[in-house]
């Protein structure tokens, strides 16, 4: 929240904020229904300890000490619109400006300063 309340400060009025995030809640969607995990979201495989639906978790939520907050669809406009944004919505995984291959487990949204 504090990085985000930053970009607000930056950001001139009417500015646009692009976000993509790993989507935390595939990840606890597996946890809770590990029979319909698909595997190839385990894209960093020395994370994983095993195939355990608790070591799934673990795998998104510590990634090599890479994360430092979990993201799903309900959550990311939210935090953003705590931030100060407005009009926060999902938008779809785009090639040309998310991270190459992995738009299976990409998150994103944008918002606006006001």
């Amino acid at each position: 929240l504090a990085l985000l309340r930053d970009c607000h400060r930056a950001l001139r009025p009417g500015g646009r904020i692009d976000a993509c995030v790993p989507n935390g809640g595939i990840y606890l969607r597996a946890y809770a229904n590990p029979a319909g995990f698909d595997r190839r979201f385990l894209s960093f495989a020395p994370a994983v300890i095993s195939d355990l639906p608790i070591d799934i978790v673990n795998y998104m939520a510590y990634m090599n000490t890479e994360h430092r907050h979990l993201f799903d669809e309900t959550n990311l406009t939210r935090v953003l619109e705590q931030a100060g944004f407005v009009r926060a919505q999902l938008r779809p995984w785009d090639p040309q400006r998310d991270p190459a291959g992995r738009d299976h487990e990409s998150l994103c949204a944008f918002a606006f300063k006001p």
